[in-house]
């Protein structure tokens, strides 16, 4: 029998612990699963949701271009042979399928046709990981992640994409 203290647990009983009871036939313990308070859920889902909102500003703001009132903008080009704008490049969920675990950062910007932006990169005992994220096609806030560790695809995410 073990004697365990509440460690600030309100309302704990007090005394000895009993042990858990082992099925003999499969040695399996039942335990119930963790599920997190009220509040904390609530300070989660208020945690994203701050971060969903925080996303789409920024993604709205970049998005919007203040038009330039300079004089360089009120020149006209006439010459035929000037360099269009590059597309801008969005990942579908085709390509989101396409990504497997395993694949270079290279071969994954080779799938979706553009390098996307590199949003964090983090370098630790010889171990590098980079996250990087392109805009969707699916409308205002959707996008793609993916995480490579060591050049290597360990994660990915969407939101919207079609």
């Amino acid at each position: 029998m073990t004697i365990q203290g509440t460690f600030g647990r309100r309302n704990a009983p007090k005394g000895p612990v009993q042990p858990l009871q082992r099925d003999s036939a499969n040695e399996r313990v039942d335990v119930a699963p963790l599920r997190p308070s009220g509040r904390g859920r609530a300070a989660l889902l208020g945690v994203v949701g701050t971060l969903l909102v925080l996303w789409a500003i920024g993604a709205g703001m970049k998005a919007h271009k203040v038009p330039d009132t300079s004089a360089q903008s009120a020149m006209v080009e006439t010459s035929a042979s000037a360099p269009k704008a590059p597309e801008p490049c969005e990942a579908t969920m085709k390509e989101y399928s396409s990504l497997t675990p395993g694949m270079s950062l290279r071969h994954a910007a080779s799938i979706i046709g553009c390098a996307g932006e590199e949003t964090s990169r983090v370098s630790i005992g010889g171990q590098e990981t980079v996250m990087v994220s392109w805009t969707g096609n699916g409308g205002f806030i959707s996008n793609m992640n993916a995480t490579f560790d060591n050049d290597r695809l360990v994660a990915k995410a969407q939101l919207g994409l079609e």
